[in-house]
């Protein structure tokens, strides 16, 4: 089976697409973790304050 040069621009659109996708979920899941970490932070920081 054949596959058009049409066909072909589009696969390696869709991978490229694909793959700075996967690129924003690292990022979200990074950022996510960030903020987790500072709250963390923050809740120890605040409970040592008030102790």
């Amino acid at each position: 089976m054949k596959t058009s040069p049409d066909h072909k621009r589009h696969g390696i659109l869709r991978t490229l697409l694909k793959q700075l996708g996967d690129i924003d979920f690292a990022d979200d899941l990074r950022l996510h973790s960030y903020t987790q970490q500072q709250m963390r932070e923050n809740m120890v920081a605040d409970s040592a304050r008030h102790s």
